[in-house]
């Protein structure tokens, strides 16, 4: 009789995990409420996931005519339509977006920049971040996107393709379940709830940012690994590291995953995962970025120092996630979005950790709020945990599982979006597609800007003009630039009211400037302009006003 190894044993042990952590669970959020950490957007996460489960169980006895069969010459091209459904979703929700002028400089405009650059075979060296696109976290990927100017020489390219990647992640959703359901429903269930899981709603809101990429890049790989088309598998997650340097500690964890079952492969992910996370944090800083390791001085000042703080001290690292009620909000927001399935995936948990830890850990608040596009990557893991989990259930537990968690697939991500106000539930809203003089008076003063001029600009109004080698953010240069572009009806981030109107009020005093456009609160100032016009008294009444 042959002597099981160990680490069949481990695996053996882990998958009976799951019995123990649900009633952890439910444990878990009567401590969180009994110490005041449970908020008022909380309470809507688990009310959304209570609703979802009582709905999916009544529908149970309708199970024969709702759990329906995609005849076998849709079945082929159905993952595609509803990718295509979401591409068509997003690409308007973008679209609108770009024209309302609501995008910013951070992120979208730096590399809309750094990409027109590179597209133009110039160093990617932006003015409007003042650095090398390879000092933010090396996503060396953006040299492949970069010809996307090349076809169509506009940010709303950027904004579509983003868009298109995300949305193709569905293809891998439906082609892995299908090797292990015998549904129909689940696959469209599964794909739809990470189309619109609201972490991937927030990253294209946010607009483009190389790690939102991440999620359908690592679904491929982990698919074609699955179909052990090695050569692909390998293509994919050398582009999901291209992502940014952060991704080499995902593919350390999928490569502990890994070790359960394929010893050598995930060996070799460990390994490639740590040259890639040296090398490219070296390659960032000689290009002038820095590595983010002080913004994890809770557990330490060097990655030993932060991993020795982990293992010998756990309770530290697990407090710092449950800190404050909204650090608790995202954490449920998270899990909640796939039914908390992911806690039934145990093996799972070493890409879950990096991925939470960059993230919970942070001293930096931006990091861990829900509305940029820190919660994309997650997304591909919580499908894989899923599926992982299905199957766990479906072996050992005897009931109709696949129509159950697809109704509330379903049902949960349109409950969560509604009752979160998640940003494709504004498409809903007729104020989403109007214009106004606003916005037609900024589509005008574009105009008159010649495509050469050096520019200081309002942060919403960079990525229209980001396009060229000198623009900057106001009050950058504004004292040496061709044009100053304004909005005073529109936050003026990164600036405080005050210090807007400070710096707005000596640019309208400065001689060698003049206005040459002035209409519903917007103003364009010209360098030398021999002619002038007054502001309005709207502008006026806004120099007037108290901070």
């Amino acid at each position: 009789m042959r002597r099981e190894l160990p680490s069949k044993k481990l695996k053996s042990l882990i998958d009976k995990s799951p019995v123990f952590l649900l009633p952890l669970l439910v444990l878990g959020i009567c401590f969180l409420f009994r110490r005041g950490l449970i908020s008022r957007d909380s309470w809507k996460v688990i009310l959304s996931f209570l609703f979802s489960i009582a709905l999916a169980l009544s529908l149970l006895p309708f199970r024969r005519y709702l759990d329906f069969r995609v005849p076998t010459k849709i079945k082929r091209w159905l993952p595609y339509f509803v990718a295509g459904f979401g591409f068509v979703i997003y690409g308007i929700y973008g679209v609108i977006r770009f024209l309302h002028f609501a995008n910013s400089t951070w992120d979208f405009g730096f590399y809309d920049q750094w990409l027109w650059k590179i597209s133009k075979l110039q160093e990617a060296r932006g003015s409007l971040w003042g650095a090398h696109v390879l000092a933010d976290n090396f996503p060396l990927i953006v040299y492949f996107i970069a010809p996307i100017y090349w076809v169509f020489n506009h940010p709303i390219a950027l904004i579509l393709f983003e868009i298109l990647v995300v949305c193709l992640g569905v293809l891998p959703i439906f082609w892995l379940c299908r090797k292990r359901f015998d549904s129909d429903l689940l696959p469209f269930a599964l794909g739809f709830a990470y189309m619109f899981y609201i972490g991937n709603q927030y990253a294209l809101k946010f607009t483009f940012h190389p790690s939102t990429l991440f999620a359908s890049l690592f679904l491929f790989a982990c698919y074609f690994f699955e179909e052990k088309k090695y050569f692909w598998h390998f293509v994919f997650v050398i582009l999901a590291l291209m992502c940014k340097v952060d991704v080499a500690l995902y593919i350390i964890g999928y490569g502990l995953f890994l070790l359960l079952q394929r010893h050598k492969l995930g060996i070799i992910h460990i390994i490639l995962g740590l040259t890639w996370f040296v090398v490219a944090t070296k390659m960032m800083v000689s290009f002038g970025g820095e590595p983010r390791f002080g913004l994890y001085l809770s557990l330490g000042k060097t990655p030993f120092s932060i991993i020795k703080e982990i293992v010998f001290h756990p309770t530290h690292p697990i407090a710092l996630f449950l800190e404050n009620p909204e650090k608790v909000f995202v954490l449920l927001t998270i899990f909640a979005s796939f039914g908390f399935l992911a806690l039934l995936s145990p093996s799972l948990w070493p890409i879950f950790l990096p991925m939470l830890g960059e993230r919970f850990w942070s001293a930096n608040h931006a990091h861990w709020i829900l509305f940029f596009h820190y919660g994309a990557p997650i997304s591909a893991v919580l499908v894989l945990s899923a599926v992982h989990s299905i199957l766990y259930l479906k072996n050992n537990i005897k009931f109709p599982w696949e129509f159950f968690i697809s109704i509330f697939f379903i049902v949960h991500t349109l409950a969560m979006g509604y009752s979160l106000q998640a940003p494709v539930h504004n498409l809903i809203h007729k104020s989403f597609y109007q214009s106004s003089e606003e916005i037609r008076s900024l589509r005008r003063a574009i105009k008159i800007i010649p495509k050469t001029s050096s520019l200081s600009v309002q942060d919403n109004l960079a990525p229209h003009l980001a396009h060229r080698n000198n623009i900057w953010v106001f009050p950058i240069q504004f004292e040496a630039v061709d044009f100053i572009f304004l909005d005073i009806q529109t936050i003026p981030y990164p600036l405080t009211e005050q210090k807007y109107r400070y710096y707005l009020k000596q640019t309208l005093e400065n001689k060698r400037y003049g206005i040459r456009f002035n209409e519903h609160g917007v103003i364009l100032l010209q360098k030398g302009l021999k002619y002038n016009i007054s502001p309005t008294q709207e502008v006026l009444n806004y120099l007037k006003e108290e901070k």
